[in-house]
């Protein structure tokens, strides 16, 4: 094999609510450890659209030449370049991230796999099943039935998917899925194990010579894949200085301080590495908190029955980033998340014809929120799909709003809505609906927990 740089692993930011699935509304920055690590292990970086690459120079063996140490970390920071990110991402992006900020790594383990050779690596964290014993929030995020579900409605126990239809949205489909995938040909003969998708949802072939069997309606043909993982919540933390002071939950005369660092021969966060307990002659809602002897890392923060996770970084909390990626080398070779093979050996190489690499993946859901399409002029009849099913709801009659039914997830692409004038300008009186702008003013509204993207038409 040639000597020369290799690419050492690559992350692509993905969001639904794109045409083509590409988000590029990050820039991400090496931290200051990270650039002095790749200067030393003769690695590179650069960043491509929506995608991270970091090349590191390979031997003729396709093993790297100087090797990062197994306790070496990869992190870049993701500075927010388009602030209207946080209007069209779910669950609540914008009222989240004014308190937390995302963290992502290769920690979670959580892949998807369709077939041999066939996955996706995901660095947010696994979604968890749903509990019947456990109470939901507006945005939760669970998978039932081995499908998404993202919670509308604040839930009581028992309110499960099936039964509690109102309080939750299934999120089956993967707009994004276009950055991976060739979308189904009718045309094409399909060999089993093949991947493809059509109206957002993902299939695997089931049998080889599969020609003109649409994987809608073909299930024995096609398997759907409806368990969707994208960031959520659970990849929330906050990002902290060195020092800083914390609020308690209750006013205490004795406040015991400790910080978890990860121990990486399981993955938990059980190291202490930072202890403290202060003292006071008068109760008191607020302490001091001096991190400054630890590294800039995840912590499993402890104060008094408190417990919360923070990423310690001073360059990350003065710049006000929006979040962190960071990537983790002791894990053992052959594992899938791991930098190398089994064998020691890079994953970027040839394999039947085919060039692969470690590729890592962060995945956004667009936000549901309702469609409103305002007309102050009363000049549209019905605004719907065609045929008819039902989808809005007029104000009045005459309307001068029409108001979606359920709550449809934001969209680059038109809609398949259409609009009918009461004046007559074509034979079937019906244009396309237009897409809420959003970068328009007053796009985007909330009545109590819920969103409206609002749409004036001049008719």
């Amino acid at each position: 094999m040639t000597p020369g740089f290799k690419i050492l692993f690559a992350v692509d930011i993905v969001h639904d609510y794109f045409s083509n699935g590409v988000c590029a509304h990050f820039r991400l920055v090496p931290s200051y450890d990270t650039a002095a690590l790749m200067t030393n292990c003769g690695a590179l970086y650069k960043t491509v659209g929506n995608k991270l690459i970091v090349l590191i120079k390979a031997d003729e063996n396709n093993k790297p030449v100087k090797p990062p140490a197994s306790n070496d970390r990869f992190v870049f920071f993701m500075e927010l370049l388009k602030p209207v990110f946080m209007n069209i991402t779910a669950p609540d992006s914008g009222q989240q991230l004014g308190m937390e900020r995302f963290y992502f790594s290769n920690l979670g383990q959580n892949k998807f796999s369709f077939s041999a050779g066939e996955e996706i690596l995901y660095l947010s964290e696994a979604l968890r099943l749903y509990d019947a014993a456990h109470t939901y929030e507006k945005g939760a995020v669970v998978l039932y039935n081995d499908t998404t579900f993202e919670c509308v409605v604040n839930t009581a126990m028992n309110e499960s998917p099936a039964t509690a239809t109102a309080k939750w949205v299934e999120r089956k489909k993967h707009p994004a899925a276009t950055v991976k995938f060739s979308s189904y040909d009718k045309d094409r003969v399909y060999a089993a194990d093949e991947i493809v998708y059509e109206d957002d949802i993902i299939y695997k072939c089931l049998q080889d010579n599969t020609v003109n069997r649409r994987p809608a309606v073909s299930a024995a043909f096609w398997q759907p894949y409806t368990n969707n993982q994208f960031a959520t919540n659970s990849d929330l933390l906050k990002i902290m200085p060195k020092q800083f002071s914390y609020s308690l939950p209750a006013a205490a005369m004795q406040v015991e301080i400790k910080a978890l660092a990860l121990n990486t021969v399981n993955n938990k966060f059980e190291m202490v590495v930072f202890t403290d307990v202060q003292h006071f002659e008068e109760p008191v809602k607020e302490v001091k908190i001096d991190l400054s002897n630890v590294k800039d890392a995840k912590y499993k923060l402890l104060v008094g029955s408190k417990e919360e996770w923070i990423y310690i970084s001073n360059m990350a909390a003065y710049n006000g980033y929006s979040g962190v990626i960071e990537i983790f080398n002791h894990l053992p070779h052959g594992n899938s998340f791991s930098f190398y093979k089994a064998n020691g050996s890079l994953k970027d190489e040839k394999t039947a014809g085919k060039n692969g690499w470690l590729n890592y993946t962060i995945r956004f859901s667009s936000r549901l929120a309702f469609l409103k399409y305002i007309v102050p002029q009363k000049g549209v009849e019905l605004i719907d799909t065609y045929p008819p099913t039902g989808v809005f709801t007029a104000n009045a009659n005459p309307p001068s709003s029409f108001t979606s039914n359920q709550r449809l997830p934001l969209q680059e692409r038109s809609n398949d809505f259409k609009l009918k004038l009461k004046k007559k300008i074509t034979a079937d009186q019906t244009f396309p609906a237009p897409n809420p702008d959003i970068n328009a003013p007053g796009m985007m509204t909330k009545d109590d927990t819920d969103y409206y993207c609002n749409v004036y038409l001049n008719y």
